[in-house]
């Protein structure tokens, strides 16, 4: 059950928040960024270019160098699928700003919406999102006297309208059920922010369960799954897709980007409210400080990777039981792909001028943060 939220179990403002050095908890994960990141990096800025009128507004989230994000995703694939990755994570970036009401400074406006502008903003997306998808059914309108017309959906935002593009190349590179899938999962994270909005708007502080009922879908990890699987030309045998295994194998990885995206968010999430992380809701939850919580979170972080490693193993072994080496040998570049998802999200925490890092860092990779 929700509490109200006015105080965190202890002002976190002007703490001393000390973020160890969590590459460890990765050791022999894959890691490292696309050779072709310079090059795409230039891609996205031209995109953004074209997405926003404002110069101020453009050059801020240039400066946030989203292309890392993606060069750190897909560490060895050829261009073309690099920059479907980029555009894409352009799209999921920014698509909740708008949202949130950080689009009133970036291009969008509305300086925070209510619930219901909120809903039917993710209702015209989810409309968009899946006719790019080549998914909607034919709907028609009269025209004239018994003409008919397909009504193509209209984007709500410019940011939205740039699917456009991503869904095209997601058409050609998918067939129709790992669309259909992928928009499954993307109608989820875009319905999951609305959610988002209400419990911003409620004042209210969720529980842990709360918590990750709706922050597991607005992260899009899903989707990058389904990426990472696309663009290895992996296909799961349906009772290796429908194993305990591959669900555990999902759930960390969404449970882990979420922990490293927390930590090293909670300074800029602390200015727009404590309930949107998960440090002061555990804190909170188990009544902890907050150095302890933190090491509560870094030691699910261990467990978690440990989960995920021995469900991959589990597989592995299957299909190398069933003489399926060239399966295998397809999984295991899927395993790669995936546990980059979470090694990419630390790298780019620490890069980007989005969380301010880099100024914090000491010596040892730790880091010394003042709330």
């Amino acid at each position: 059950m929700a509490v109200p939220s006015p105080q965190s179990p202890a002002p976190l403002s002007g703490q001393k928040f000390h973020i160890p050095n969590l590459w460890p908890a990765f050791a022999g994960w894959k890691h490292g960024v696309n050779p072709l990141h310079g090059r795409v990096k230039l891609a996205v800025d031209a995109r953004l270019e074209g997405l926003f009128e404002d110069p101020r507004v453009v050059e801020k989230v240039k400066a946030v160098d989203i292309g890392l994000f993606a060069a750190g995703v897909l560490v060895d694939v050829p261009y073309d699928i690099l920059e479907t990755m980029a555009f894409y994570s352009i799209w999921l970036v920014l698509w909740d700003d708008y949202i949130d009401g950080e689009d009133a400074d970036a291009g969008g406006g509305n300086g925070g919406e209510t619930t219901d502008l909120a809903a039917e903003y993710c209702r015209r997306s989810v409309a968009f999102v899946k006719h790019s998808l080549q998914l909607d059914e034919r709907e028609v309108s009269d025209e004239g006297l018994g003409g008919q017309q397909a009504v193509v959906p209209e984007a709500p935002t410019k940011v939205c309208e740039s699917f456009a593009d991503v869904g095209r190349r997601f058409v050609e590179v998918c067939d129709l059920a790992a669309r259909r899938e992928m928009f499954g999962h993307l109608k989820e994270y875009m319905e999951g922010c609305v959610v988002e909005h209400r419990w911003k708007s409620s004042g209210k502080i969720p529980n842990v369960e709360e918590y990750y009922a709706f922050r597991l879908k607005v992260t899009s990890v899903d989707v990058m799954l389904d990426l990472c699987r696309v663009t290895n030309g992996f296909v799961f045998p349906k009772e290796i897709l429908d194993s305990e295994e591959v669900a555990i194998m999902h759930l960390t990885i969404n449970k882990l980007f979420i922990a490293v995206n927390d930590i090293f968010s909670l300074k800029k999430e602390l200015k727009v409210g404590e309930f949107g992380n998960l440090i002061p809701i555990k804190m909170r939850a188990l009544n902890m400080d907050l150095a302890t919580t933190l090491e509560s979170v870094v030691q699910d972080m261990h467990n978690l990777v440990r989960d995920f490693d021995r469900s991959a193993s589990t597989i592995r072994k299957q299909l190398m039981l069933g003489e399926q080496h060239g399966l295998a040998e397809q999984f295991d570049r899927v395993v790669g792909a995936y546990q980059s998802i979470p090694t990419s999200t630390l790298g780019f925490s620490i890069q980007s001028p989005r969380y301010g890092m880099l100024k914090d860092k000491l010596e040892d990779g730790s880091f010394q943060v003042t709330l």
